[in-house]
């Protein structure tokens, strides 16, 4: 039997489309298993995703592993699709060997990038790039990818000056032009996207690259998902041609972000190296089709229905069961289905159009790997469902992942919402089966039901009276009068001092209880 990491690992082969991949045997463990045999194994990758037949589905990656996993691999490889895929046997434990480096070396290898250790000694050479290096284009090109330099492929070159760039150049609104010559960006060590750019083409030529720049709509900070993105283009990036083929490349936004006060904040995002074009293009919609690299291309109504993705949400493992979703066009509730890594910890905010926050109208509920996020509208009309999320537990906030714009044709009310969930809620994995709802009515009997992994006990508190939860299999489970005030579930914990509130519910006066019936698990939407 696999493990769930290695189940993981051969769910994500499985439903990707990488006609983009790139496997370098250089950079694979060789305690795992031989260069040769993965090699191979790469080479029989590509060979299916450049191949337009229609015998190569979704699941033809988990039939070559197994194909190069098992005795008597070119026969079996052979008869795949029609197929001729030579390469030496690579045995049943160096295939699971692989499975388990691809799922160890984080999620940028399944998004088709390299892992991020893969440029380190490149990024060192180029962040200690010294003075009179960086006094012209020429001779920092010379030191950045010249002899003396660690990058010797065209992508390690075209890493290097991504990276000198995203250290080196702040954005901010310099007078003048906004696209100011390389030199000038040079010099005064700022410039505006279409600067960063402009220096990145200088410097791939002056290294050899081929290099262009593409200027388009960018859905940056400010930009409110479900918007028009029509007009003059307002960011510009760059394709940088490496390995036979077109990379994207985002060098401004490699080098921070503007925060809500419009401040550029440093933060180096290597997520914007060339990044995959299923991805990139979620946030940037050129003004020529062809400089997508999609087949077919994206049309501009389709680029505006997506989500509003941050990089956060890809790096952190975060995936769209059954796809990226459109306008939610939902009743009173939406219901959103996301897939999550254990040790990622997922929440939700529901927003007005003009941002205001609508109060604890927003319920996260976690079973395995996948999240169920729902979102409780009060009224008709249109809100932002935000997603926010980070790596484990601790004080670390939560970053902001995704927004998506919900169309709601009926409302829940002013009064009735989603209970509160406390963040240890999130940090520990709970997840609420029922109640759903709050207030809760004064005097009735609620079943509380509620799954609390490593919890030892579990208890509602309602009024002064503490009632304990039944333990079983499937968590903790109880019925509990409601009293007047606030009523709280806790659970116990063996590594906790005392009891650890989660959820919080309100009590509605009696007779005005206006919660709608809690519906179940088993009631819940199912995912697609």
């Amino acid at each position: 039997m696999l493990s769930w990491r290695e189940r993981k690992a051969v769910s994500t082969f499985s439903s990707m489309k990488w006609s983009w991949m790139r496997v370098d045997p250089k950079r694979v463990p060789l305690s795992f298993c031989s260069s040769r045999a993965i090699w191979s194994w790469t080479s029989s990758m590509r060979l299916a995703s450049r191949s337009r037949s229609p015998n190569l589905g979704r699941p033809m990656w988990i039939r070559l592993l197994i194909a190069y996993s098992t005795p008597g691999a070119s026969r079996a490889a052979r008869s795949l699709s029609g197929h001729r895929l030579r390469g030496p046997t690579m045995g049943r434990r160096h295939g699971l060997a692989i499975l388990i480096w691809a799922w160890t070396w984080g999620g940028a290898l399944l998004r088709g990038q390299a892992p991020a250790g893969a440029y380190s000694a490149v990024d060192a050479h180029a962040l200690a790039a010294p003075v009179e290096a960086e006094r012209t284009v020429e001779s920092l090109a010379a030191y950045l990818t010249g002899p003396g330099s660690p990058a010797r492929t065209e992508e390690e070159k075209a890493r290097a000056l991504f990276r000198w760039i995203a250290d080196r150049i702040a954005y901010a609104e310099p007078e003048g032009t906004v696209e100011a010559p390389p030199a000038q960006v040079l010099s005064a060590r700022e410039a505006v996207c279409f600067g960063y750019a402009g220096l990145y083409e200088a410097l791939c030529a002056a290294s050899g690259l081929k290099c262009a720049v593409i200027s388009g709509f960018g859905k940056g900070r400010t930009y409110l998902v479900g918007d028009a993105t029509e007009g003059p283009p307002n960011h510009a990036w760059n394709a940088v041609w490496a390995s036979d083929r077109w990379n994207l490349v985002d060098c401004t936004w490699g080098a921070g972000r503007t925060d809500e006060k419009g401040r550029f904040v440093r933060r180096f995002d290597g997520f914007f190296f060339f990044t995959p074009p299923r991805l990139f293009f979620e946030t940037h919609f050129p003004d020529d089709p062809s400089h997508q690299f999609l087949d077919p291309p994206l049309s501009r109504k389709a680029f505006e229905a997506l989500p509003h993705v941050q990089s956060t949400f890809h790096e952190l493992g975060l995936s769209w069961i059954g796809g990226p979703p459109a306008r939610l066009r939902v009743g009173e509730e939406a219901v959103l289905f996301v897939e999550a890594p254990r040790n990622v910890c997922l929440m939700a905010r529901l927003l007005s159009r003009d941002g205001a926050d609508q109060g604890d109208r927003t319920l996260v509920l976690r079973s395995e790997g996948r999240v169920t996020v729902r979102a409780l509208c009060p009224s008709r009309g249109l809100y932002v469902l935000r997603l926010l999320a980070r790596r484990g537990g601790g004080p670390e906030p939560l970053a902001w992942a995704a927004d998506l714009l919900v169309e709601a044709s009926a409302g829940a009310g002013p009064e009735s919402r989603f209970p509160y969930l406390y963040q240890e809620y999130v940090d520990l994995g709970c997840a609420l089966l029922s109640p759903l709802r709050s207030p809760l009515g004064t005097g009735r009997r609620e079943t509380f039901r509620l799954t609390a992994p490593g919890a030892v006990e579990a208890v509602v508190v309602t009024g002064r009276k503490w009632e304990r939860l039944r333990p079983g299999p499937g968590g903790f489970e109880g019925t509990v009068k409601i009293r007047p005030g606030e009523i709280k579930v806790a659970a116990r914990y063996p590594d906790r001092t005392g009891y650890t509130v989660l959820i919080r519910f309100d009590a509605a006066p009696p007779g005005q209880d206006r919660s709608a019936p809690s519906r179940g698990p088993s009631e819940s939407p199912e995912a697609p």
